[in-house]
């Protein structure tokens, strides 16, 4: 008799894979958002040299902002890749949407507070964690995914 090849593993949600698994594979997803975000400040870049602005309009925030987003968001997805048993209650989605945002915000304050004169850094003391509150929320209704009823 024929030995059968092993099987492979095969995960039916992405609760069922290993933590390393989900943080690899949202990392990827959180990189993909990252570069929609690019994109859209490629096209900002595009429309000020279209504009007959120029390059030296362009301040040097908009070049430290734009890498932030790729490591915000590619952060921010592997931990939310990690936390994805968590989905399962209100609360956990709540502190998943919260923990995700809060990653995201914070480094883009980071690439923004580089250039800022420090009397204006308060500022990010109170838009990050408003942010945070707001898009987490907004986030946490999208990650809420209870298991269905046993069949």
């Amino acid at each position: 008799m024929p030995q059968r090849p092993p099987r492979i593993a095969r995960f039916r949600t992405l609760d069922d894979k290993p933590a390393l698994a989900r943080a690899i594979e949202g990392a990827i997803t959180g990189g993909a958002f990252a570069g929609i975000c690019l994109v859209i400040g490629a096209i900002r870049v595009g429309w000020a040299l279209l504009s007959g602005a120029g390059l030296s309009d362009l301040s040097r925030q908009d070049a430290l902002i734009l890498p932030t987003y790729m490591g915000g968001f590619v952060l921010a997805g592997a931990m939310l890749g990690v936390m994805a048993p968590m989905r399962r209650s209100k609360a956990g989605a709540l502190v998943m949407g919260l923990v995700g945002a809060g990653v995201a915000f914070s480094a883009f304050g980071f690439g923004i507070a580089s250039d800022l004169p420090r009397q204006e850094r308060w500022a990010l003391a109170f838009s990050i964690p408003l942010c945070t509150v707001i898009f987490g929320v907004m986030l946490a209704r999208h990650l809420y995914a209870p298991r269905p009823p046993a069949a």
